[in-house]
């Protein structure tokens, strides 16, 4: 058995509704969430809860196990399950380990990638506006949405015009 520590980790991805992913990691699992978040996935992955273990290899697979018992797996090789977040924080609850809590950790391209969203969504919205204005209305707009729906946000057209209506700098052509 192994002596090396880990993290078992659950997470949730809402493009996914109806699964989680549990699985294990030697990193932060918060870093593992971006690092698996900067695949191919449409949305980000949250971290559900996760718990700090000796031997976090041999403990994924008796968990999968448990779960492959209780749940159905979506693929043999892969690591999302169809069952409930609760549920599996059950299982990690029979196992030995200090639960992880989260500190707010906030993606350092995290501020870059919304106002980087929110400009696009302007782009199309407005595309009669020049770069100056879209640039300028794109910080507002970005600033607005994250103090209504954080920094990670995923911002959509509706937040965008949201966001602009509420705006007493920038006005909307007609």
């Amino acid at each position: 058995m192994s002596t090396e520590s880990g993290y078992l980790y659950c997470m949730t991805n809402s493009a996914f509704p109806d699964f989680v992913k549990v699985g294990f990691t030697l990193k932060n699992p918060v870093e593992k969430a971006e690092e698996l978040s900067n695949g191919s996935v449409p949305l980000p992955f949250v971290v559900e809860f996760a718990k700090l273990v000796v031997a976090p290899n041999e403990k994924e697979k008796t968990v999968h196990k448990l779960l492959e018992k209780y749940s159905e797996r979506v693929n043999p090789v892969k690591d999302f399950f169809k069952i409930e977040k609760d549920r599996v924080s059950d299982f990690f609850d029979l196992m030995d380990g200090e639960a992880w809590t989260a500190a707010p950790v906030v993606p350092v391209d995290a501020w870059k990638t919304l106002v980087d969203k929110v400009f696009e969504l302007l782009k199309k919205e407005y595309p009669k506006w020049s770069l100056v204005n879209l640039g300028q209305a794109k910080m507002r707009v970005a600033t607005a949405i994250k103090a209504k729906y954080g920094v990670t946000a995923n911002p959509t057209a509706e937040q965008v015009k949201e966001a602009m209506s509420n705006d007493p700098v920038t006005t909307i052509p007609v």
